[in-house]
């Protein structure tokens, strides 16, 4: 028989909102689930391969450290918990992170959902939720629709990323200026 390991959720803090934002039961957050001393999460990139990745727990990149939720224990062996998590990686390409509709909270929630039978804690991802829904209600040109990077930007990727283009109007038309 399998010895029950458990499995925990790290929760991140990705924006200084949340003190906020967690009074309404909302946050921002980043979050990695942790099973066998390390911890895994996805994040995006320009690549095609996974952007799962493993991090030492409770050390994400860029984030800082929250809380730890128990979510439950999997009586599974170390080989079939890494296979899982092998085999969920290949659904969440590097290229395919969008902030919205699939994040670090979405790839938790599935591997939470394929080792333990159950869900996140909804508070977890409840701002990409809310966001997803009026992103979708919004007109096509001014959706959330490719992938977003999560990554700050460094000094010099800034300096060579070329001027945003200027967005075009909201509203159609010649349009007429007040007082005129």
């Amino acid at each position: 028989m399998n010895r029950k390991i458990p499995v925990y959720l790290n929760v991140y803090d990705i924006s200084p909102a949340n003190g906020v934002l967690n009074f309404f039961g909302f946050g921002l957050h980043h979050t990695g689930v942790e099973i066998l001393g390390r911890e895994y999460a996805y994040g995006g990139g320009e690549t095609d391969m996974p952007g799962v990745f493993e991090c030492d727990p409770r050390q994400a990149p860029n984030c800082a450290f929250k809380e730890q939720i128990l979510l439950g224990e999997v009586a599974m062996t170390p080989t079939q918990i890494q296979d899982a998590i092998v085999s969920l990686a290949a659904h969440f390409p590097a290229n395919k992170y969008h902030l919205l509709e699939k994040n670090c909270n979405h790839f938790s929630d599935a591997l939470s959902l394929r080792l333990l039978g159950k869900s996140l804690p909804p508070h977890v991802n409840r701002a990409a939720q809310v966001g997803a829904s009026i992103n979708r209600s919004l007109p096509e040109r001014f959706r959330v629709d490719k992938y977003v990077s999560v990554q700050p930007p460094t000094a010099d990727s800034a300096a060579a990323a070329p001027a945003p283009e200027r967005p075009e109007s909201a509203f159609p038309g010649a349009g007429q200026r007040l007082g005129q």
